[in-house]
């Protein structure tokens, strides 16, 4: 026997209603016990329990192969309860959620979404949403279609970002000239804001952008976010249903002391971080993945926050203020993997360089530096 019971959501009893498959007695009775039978006449019973109940202008049940779609007409909620012989095959309820992705039926209304709540299968422990996919109509009078199942965002979430609050990109058109434009940013195609929450900068100020390791970066606060590996602009993951070596970065940095993050150099497979008076030193022990990367301590000196450090040749310099005249110090290449100490290379010329400059250039090899203040070369 198959019995549903249907209750509004204060748990009073809607209807309760069921069906006897026959005992098998006849051949013919195999015909009415497959589950496509037993299927249509609970439904059919549930219809008829609504017209004897009043309430059928509210509570509608249609079906298709093994699956009855119970639903009301003014969107009120309402819970079932069903109960079947443990020698029948059992049923499943699925209400906005099912703990695997198995017990997905194969028919379903087109759009509908349900939220996996944890398996095998899931990695995020939060879980992850799938939205019914049309393939099939099986009978359009009723709603339901055979669908395949893919994945969503939650319904109702925030699913992008302003773009015009978001780093723009400039563009070389072919007559020389130069475009600024806003960027397309990935919108959030998987999860919810607690299984692929906002990035860090969500909110806050942008502190600066880079690249590193064929990602995209952007840095806020102590906090850095980095994009799906090769696709520069999706600061999203693309699943939750499975766990990916290019799914985006988050990393912040671990510190008693206060660091603001100034300025982030991406140099020898590595990224040398900048605040105001500390430096940090970025790295990932194989492919970077959030299970990967680190932040450590490197060196603690103050910088002049208006002049970005510039990578060249084999070298980072970045510049300090002394006085009325400017420090310039240099990272080298074979103390970078674990950076202790920056030397002064202006220490001959100590009056040379007034610390008005805000910027480094260099000609590429690193063998000449220019500073300048504004647009006047000094």
């Amino acid at each position: 026997s198959y019995s549903v019971t249907i209750y509004d959501n204060a748990g009073v009893q809607v209807v309760s209603t069921g069906y006897l498959t026959p005992d098998g007695s006849d051949v013919s009775h195999a015909a009415l016990a497959t589950l496509e039978h037993i299927t249509s006449q609970l439904a059919i019973a549930l219809n008829n329990a609504f017209l004897a109940k009043g309430v059928s202008s509210i509570y509608h049940a249609s079906w298709a192969g093994n699956v009855v779609w119970l639903k009301t007409t003014d969107g009120r909620n309402f819970n079932v309860q069903p109960v079947s012989d443990p020698a029948a095959t059992s049923m499943t309820v699925i209400k906005d959620k099912a703990q695997l992705f198995s017990d997905l039926p194969r028919y379903a209304p087109e759009g509908y979404v349900v939220k996996i709540t944890g398996s095998e299968d899931a990695i995020a422990s939060a879980g992850y949403y799938l939205r019914a996919e049309k393939t099939f109509e099986i009978l359009s009078s009723v709603g339901l279609s055979e669908v395949s199942w893919v994945e969503c965002p939650k319904p109702g979430v925030s699913v992008g970002f302003d773009k015009t609050t978001m780093p723009v990109q400039v563009k070389r058109n072919v007559d020389g000239t130069f475009t600024i434009d806003y960027i397309s940013y990935a919108g959030r195609s998987a999860g919810d804001e607690e299984s692929a929450p906002d990035p860090k900068f969500v909110g806050s100020k942008i502190g600066g952008v880079f690249f590193y390791a064929n990602r995209f970066g952007i840095f806020s606060g102590e906090s850095i976010d980095m994009s799906v590996s090769g696709d520069l602009f999706s600061m999203y993951p693309t699943s939750l249903a499975t766990s990916l070596s290019t799914d985006p970065v988050n990393v912040t940095i671990s510190s008693p002391r206060v660091s603001i993050l100034k300025y982030v150099v991406p140099f020898n497979e590595s990224c040398i971080l900048f605040s105001d008076t500390h430096q940090y030193i970025m790295q990932s022990q194989g492919g970077l993945s959030n299970a990967t990367i680190s932040i450590d301590p490197a060196t603690d000196f103050v910088i002049n926050s208006k002049v970005e450090p510039i990578a060249t040749g084999v070298n980072i310099y970045f510049a300090n203020r002394h006085g009325d005249y400017a420090e310039v110090r240099e990272y080298y290449l074979n103390n970078i993997t674990a950076p202790k100490e920056a030397s002064n290379i202006t220490l001959h010329t100590p009056t040379y360089i007034p610390s008005s400059i805000n910027w480094i250039t260099s000609n590429g090899s690193g063998t000449v530096l220019s500073f300048g203040a504004s647009s006047t070369l000094d």
